[in-house]
């Protein structure tokens, strides 16, 4: 009796032992799922970059009140596209830009003093084999100053 509880215990760790191996095996690999990517012979060439529409190039804003301000940089938006990269640097070289990931097609941007940026963007997408293209560059100054100003540009991309 003792033995052949021996040899169902042994069967058992056997039936156990071959469960764990064969689930690792099966998972082997598994990730999460919101990190799945397709394969790549399925990924398509992505579009061309997005069209930058406002502020247009060169744009002057200023302002009568204290900062801070928000200017709100629009661009056009790209078929297929999951999300968009705005990158916005002090200038054109964009080498020490900053990259701000955007779901729609525009993007706050914050000033807190006077500046002048330069900015561009590009749309993203997992169906894609790489983003588009980065959009031509824009130069976009904000100043304050008070008081009134001759040739004063009205603020027309700012809340």
């Amino acid at each position: 009796m003792i033995r052949s509880l021996r040899q169902v215990l042994f069967i058992i760790k056997i039936v156990i032992f071959a469960g764990c191996v064969l689930m690792f095996y099966i998972n082997y690999g598994c990730k999460d799922p919101n990190e799945y990517k397709p394969p790549e012979d399925t990924l398509q060439l992505p579009p061309g970059p997005p069209t930058l529409i406002y502020p247009p190039h060169d744009t002057v804003i200023w302002y009568e009140d204290p900062f801070p301000h928000t200017v709100i940089l629009r661009w056009s938006n790209v078929e297929g596209a999951e999300f968009y990269h705005l990158q916005y640097a002090a200038d054109s070289s964009m080498s020490l830009g900053s990259i701000m990931r955007a779901d729609n097609n525009y993007y706050e941007l914050i000033f807190y003093d006077n500046a002048t940026v330069y900015w561009r963007a590009r749309a993203a997408s997992s169906q894609w084999q790489w983003y588009t293209n980065w959009s031509e560059i824009r130069r976009l100054s904000v100043y304050y100053t008070p008081g009134s100003l001759v040739n004063k540009i009205p603020c027309k991309v700012c809340r």
